[in-house]
């Protein structure tokens, strides 16, 4: 089964690295790419991806009003936040908006595979360094609560949106 992304990010140069990274994974393929988030809503709508790598800060329309748009029309879609931001309010609000996944973009390229993989199975990654922050461990009683798998029993979850039936959390290396 091959795992069919979307890439959305305002620097051209980001994208074709993405794709480069991910070119010798022989499940997963990059199946369009989106150059802000008005782009990514119609490539959306278009291909119905199985992932969507998203930028959260790009012209006309960003990440996070991107996600909302999409996950408004497709409830189901995976989406994970991949951006240089690691700010708590830029966390809460794409897990908010239904990311399943939230990476800065100096992951690496194993932790990016894995993150595309998991969103695809429908579970929820986020890394140790990321899910120790405030903003991922704030509940929300209007959320749906999922079965929450961890690495690390240390770290608390917010809440598992509908299709995140999971959270896998790892140390980082």
């Amino acid at each position: 089964m091959n795992i069919r992304v979307l890439t959305a990010d305002d620097h051209a140069l980001v994208r074709a690295g993405i794709a480069a990274m991910i070119a010798n994974e022989p499940d997963i393929a990059v199946i369009a790419e989106a150059g802000d988030g008005t782009e990514a809503v119609a490539l959306y709508h278009e291909h119905l991806p199985d992932v969507v790598l998203m930028d959260l800060r790009m012209p006309k329309l960003d990440g996070v009003s991107a996600i909302t748009a999409i996950r408004t029309g497709y409830p189901d879609a995976h989406i994970v936040a991949l951006t240089t931001y690691d700010g708590d309010a830029d966390i809460h609000r794409a897990l908010s908006a239904g990311a399943c996944a939230y990476l800065v973009k100096d992951v690496l390229v194993a932790e990016l595979v894995r993150a595309i993989r998991s969103a695809a199975a429908g579970k929820r990654l986020i890394p140790t360094a990321v899910a120790s922050r405030p903003a991922t461990r704030a509940s929300s009683s209007s959320r749906p609560t999922s079965t929450i798998s961890c690495s690390r029993s240390a770290t608390q979850a917010s809440f598992v949106p509908k299709p995140c039936r999971s959270i896998v959390m790892h140390a980082a290396p």
